[in-house]
């Protein structure tokens, strides 16, 4: 079976009790898990859960995400924090081209990627998803969110220039058989 490439973000519930220490402990544990790559470990003091994204090779999504929790359980057991249940995990496949979905971004990068000026990305605000978050007066989006609402958006263009493709050949073709017929008839 072909292997892929995925990426796998995971979240706990709340926990209990977190310190700095075992926080280190649980990164030292998931860098020394060998049957995920690349792993970055977070915490929410406020909410009290710790996450990670983690890069894992497998033949189906289902194996990544399989893979990846076995990891981050036996990662947080080696890091003795008690209780570690599972609140999220989403596992999505890895293309080169693509930015990571769950990234942050502001009004200003989201201009870069999707090819406006930052003007115009002030204009349409209203019309782009929710924010996640606003850091002083700057709005922040997630990345994946960006990218739907701009495939969805370009999903009916898409249609209609195809359909205007097809429009024109269709007219061009009978244009074409009329002239023939005409000269046919002299």
């Amino acid at each position: 079976m072909t292997r892929h490439s995925y990426t796998v973000h995971i979240l706990s519930t709340p926990l209990s009790e977190l310190s700095e220490e075992r926080l280190l402990a649980l990164v030292e544990a998931l860098e020394a898990e060998r049957r995920i790559v690349a792993p970055v470990t977070s915490a929410n003091s406020v909410t009290g859960t710790v996450g990670a994204t983690v890069s894992v090779d497998a033949s189906r999504p289902q194996d990544a995400l399989d893979l990846a929790l076995e990891s981050f359980l036996k990662a947080a057991r080696k890091a003795e924090i008690p209780n570690v249940e599972i609140a999220e995990a989403t596992v999505e496949a890895t293309t080169e081209d693509e930015h990571d979905r769950h990234e942050l971004v502001s009004g200003a990068e989201v201009a870069r990627r999707i090819g406006l000026s930052r003007e115009r990305v002030r204009q349409i605000v209203d019309r782009l998803p929710t924010p996640v978050a606003r850091v002083g007066s700057t709005r922040v989006w997630r990345w994946g969110d960006i990218a739907d609402w701009k495939a969805a958006k370009d999903r009916p263009r898409a249609a209609v220039v195809s359909a205007v493709r097809v429009a024109r050949s269709t007219t061009t073709r009978s244009r074409a058989a009329r002239s023939a017929a005409k000269r046919s008839k002299r």
